[in-house]
């Protein structure tokens, strides 16, 4: 049976998560008719209130918890195995978990509260709703060791490691236009993640710094797998006038979009160009080789890991440290220079000297 947590109860009493917290720990600051509604749910629920868990600071495990939502997502092998050699070299062991979204399991909260971890690393928007959070900074005095990677700036309200992937977006949309493109079209990732919103934002700046318009058509409806490029290269297929060019937001989409296209016969670069994000252990590989915006990934995981280690040392020292990484513009042969389109006095002149 799933043992109650902290929001189980906060869910079964109508209140917030910091709310059960100050029952558990100080219920003179709540109110009589709060905390019996409170002492309600615990019972209801045979909640067990952790004593290791909130003894965190003296109890040592080792073990440091990797929380990802798609932890089968290839992006992550170079930052698992960054954060793993790292982790040993400080004395931990790395345990990765995903949430169980039907059953309703945060790992995070869980390790947080049953104090199975020394430290938590969050990887991709994954992190804490403001409640538990809020929570965690009290169950720690406001010093929860938690550390993430991030998309954009003060996206995280912890300590984290993060890529300009608007700045990246930006380099990779305006190395398609220097290469004579102002046709081009935006495959972005899934709805409400920050890489989708930041790397948007870099392509339609670059398009609008060079004085070019994008048609809402250009613009398609994303995701991060293989299958959105996919569907989206049939879809461009189907129309009268396609882009020269699409920057997709991940390597994934990418691959995906190029493969579909090469299904129905049309190549990548010589009929359009296609760009990529993330460099993923394929991407210098594949057919045609693709150019796309290398992210540190295996430095990601090693700085994540040093970052937490600086966190668990210091608290008040580290509360609010950020670590910039660099991108580069991997350059390799999916984007081409666009080659002009004849015009149809040229096309005459062709088909009349081939005849004669």
């Amino acid at each position: 049976m799933k043992r109650a947590s902290v929001s189980d109860v906060s869910k079964r009493a109508g209140v917030s998560t910091a709310t059960v917290s100050r029952v558990l720990n100080s219920p003179e600051r709540v109110s009589a008719p709060t905390r019996e509604r409170v002492l309600e749910a615990i019972q209801e629920l045979n909640f067990v209130k952790s004593a290791t868990a909130f003894s965190f600071k003296s109890q040592a495990t080792k073990n440091i918890l990797v929380a990802v939502n798609n932890v089968g997502n290839i992006f992550y092998s170079e930052i698992f195995e960054g954060l793993q050699r790292r982790a040993n070299a400080h004395g931990y062991n790395i345990i990765i978990k995903s949430p169980d979204l039907e059953a309703g399991n945060d790992p995070i909260i869980e390790a947080l509260r049953t104090g199975s971890v020394d430290g938590v690393i969050t990887l991709d928007d994954y992190f804490p709703p403001p409640d538990d959070y809020a929570l965690l900074r009290e169950i720690y005095q406001g010093t929860p060791p938690i550390v993430g990677f991030a998309e954009r700036p003060d996206y995280l309200p912890y300590p984290h490691v993060w890529i300009d992937n608007r700045a990246a977006a930006r380099a990779m949309t305006k190395h398609m236009i220097d290469r004579g493109h102002t046709h081009i079209g935006h495959l972005p990732g899934p709805p409400g993640s920050a890489a989708t919103a930041e790397r948007k934002a870099g392509f339609m700046e670059a398009m609008s710094e060079a004085g070019l318009k994008v048609d809402p058509e250009d613009i398609y409806e994303g995701g991060f797998h293989r299958d959105v490029g996919r569907r989206v290269a049939r879809r461009l297929a189907r129309r009268q006038t396609m882009p020269t060019a699409v920057f997709c937001a991940n390597d994934e989409t990418a691959m995906g979009f190029i493969s579909e296209m090469s299904t129905l016969g049309i190549a990548v670069p010589d009929d359009i160009s296609v760009g990529g994000f993330d460099n993923n252990a394929f991407a210098d590989v594949y057919v045609p080789a693709l150019t796309t915006i290398a992210q540190p990934r295996g430095e990601i995981g090693v700085s994540a890991m040093d970052l937490l280690h600086d966190v668990m040392r210091d608290p008040t020292a580290n509360r609010n440290k950020v670590v910039e990484l660099k991108y580069r513009l991997a350059s390799r042969l999916s984007v081409a220079r666009l080659r002009p389109t004849p015009s149809k006095k040229k096309l005459k002149e062709s088909a009349a000297a081939e005849k004669g």
